[in-house]
């Protein structure tokens, strides 16, 4: 889910599907939450880490309702991690969905 090129892990979009292959179908924040913890272990598993992720692009239905929601999640998740982000929006994402999350990360000690 994620492809390691000249030092940098280029990670797939995350849905809120957990290890198990159920979808969180619950609310935005529920949502973020189960997708970012998905986009944390293909970022770690590409050798990477959140503090070395430096570009989040977010797609998010009904975006002017729940930007607010998702950026408080966001703030959490990532912490003092400040890297660059884009909000894309878009009307709807597979499943009745309400956000994917994909990023891009360097990788320390590979070229």
């Amino acid at each position: 889910q994620a492809v390691v090129h000249n030092g940098t892990a280029y990670v797939a979009g995350m849905l809120p599907i957990r290890a198990d292959g159920s979808k969180e179908l619950g609310s935005l924040e529920d949502q973020a939450a189960v997708a970012l913890n998905n986009l944390k272990t293909v970022v770690e598993a590409s050798g990477s880490s959140l503090e070395d992720v430096v570009h989040v692009r977010v797609y998010i239905v009904d975006v002017d309702t729940n930007w607010p929601k998702f950026n408080g999640v966001y703030g959490d998740f990532f912490g003092q991690a400040k890297p660059a982000r884009a909000v894309v929006p878009v009307p709807n994402l597979h499943y009745g969905f309400l956000v994917e999350v994909e990023c891009v990360a360097a990788v320390r000690g590979s070229a």
